[in-house]
């Protein structure tokens, strides 16, 4: 199998890692900035945008690439598997339509009301300061701020955390609406939850879901949970697939959530094809969907605290192979009985990674460093 990874990136360089390793399967790629990982893994690679949707068409179809897997959201923002499926080339990623639960986050907040999906947050979006105004004011100035599109994780300001009052939000909705931060004149509002978050990643055929383990992830740039956000300091999981604050009946219902989500998106003609991660708020009112998510996290990050569980080839080839059978259908792929099982001897672990301390606390022992 030809396997061709879009992406120049860390995300990308572990997906392509994985894929390296699995025994029936070429590696090509397509970055627009040479990775010199990936270049030493590839049989051969393409350096261009990887927006640039002609290019890697032909690409593709010159190397005669079996699946790809798009590690950006900025190439399925412009439609690449779109393109792809028009030729024919498998895709383990969503199309434009279905992106649109990342790329959108107004369009993906309409499709929970819609739908009255469970774990649903108060919210508004708005281009004019004075309405965003009068809303943060109901709210009584606890909010979360949220550029309708792409900024690389790093759009969001939270009360209490980046700004403390009405005044201060209004700042920022002022610069998000007139700098057009996320491509839009227009911003999100939703109320703040409060709790303790977590991570369910999951891999999706378009009907049903296959959840991972729950993670934990740090983004903040200095310990105690402070400083700006970053892509991630790090995080944690465990081997039973929960966390230490995670109940079980919890972990249900967040994944129930997911499920219904790639029902729903079934239902509007946008099927969800590839991994799904969704970020959640633990709620005295139970989970509540902070943000949703396409790209490969799965392999990020959380490659860090995930993947040591699970065999790299189901990771890549094992779980993205049946979801491209001719008949998607539960009794075909049987996802419930399949089971995730570690590759190596796995103890319970915490670990937390910040700028400058390592800390640690597991069946081993505890330390810091």
């Amino acid at each position: 199998m030809n396997v061709l990874v879009i992406g120049g990136g860390a995300r990308e360089h572990a997906i392509c890692d994985a894929v390296y390793r699995s025994k029936n399967a070429e590696l090509y790629s397509v970055m627009n900035n040479l990775n010199p990982g990936i270049r030493l893994l590839s049989k051969d690679f393409l350096k261009e945008k990887e927006t640039n949707v002609e290019k890697v068409i032909e690409y593709a179809k010159e190397k005669d690439i079996d699946l790809v897997i798009v590690g950006p959201e900025a190439p399925l923002e412009v439609g690449i598997v779109n393109e792809l499926n028009k030729f024919g080339i498998k895709a383990c990623s969503p199309t434009m339509e279905a992106a649109r639960i990342e790329t959108d986050k107004e369009w993906m907040r309409n499709i929970l009301k819609k739908y009255n999906i469970t774990g649903q947050l108060k919210c508004e979006s708005f281009t004019k300061v004075e309405k965003a105004r009068n809303f943060i004011e109901k709210l009584d100035g606890q909010v979360a701020l949220k550029p309708i599109g792409l900024t690389g994780g790093k759009g969001v300001r939270v009360a209490g955390d980046h700004f403390n009052g009405v005044d201060e939000a209004i700042e920022y909705v002022k610069v998000v609406i007139e700098k057009k931060i996320g491509g839009k004149s227009k911003i999100l509002i939703e109320e703040k939850a409060i709790g303790e978050e977590i991570t369910l990643q999951a891999f999706s055929d378009g009907k049903t879901i296959l959840p991972l383990h729950a993670v934990q992830d740090h983004k903040r740039l200095l310990p105690q949970d402070k400083g700006p956000n970053t892509g991630g300091m790090g995080s944690y999981s465990c081997d039973n697939g929960l966390l230490p604050f995670l109940s079980k009946s919890e972990y249900e219902e967040s994944a129930a959530i997911l499920q219904k989500i790639i029902e729903v998106l079934d239902k509007e003609g946008c099927p969800y094809i590839g991994p799904i991660y969704g970020q959640f708020m633990l709620t005295n009112n139970g989970p509540k969907i902070i943000i949703l998510r396409q790209y490969m996290t799965i392999y990020e990050i959380h490659h860090r605290s995930v993947s040591s569980m699970v065999d790299r080839f189901l990771w890549t080839l094992g779980l993205t192979s049946f979801l491209f059978e001719e008949e998607r259908n539960c009794s075909t792929l049987d996802l419930h009985r399949r089971s995730v099982r570690p590759r190596f001897p796995v103890w319970p672990i915490h670990i937390m990674v910040s700028g400058h301390e390592i800390q640690w606390e597991g069946e081993k022992g505890k330390g810091k460093k």
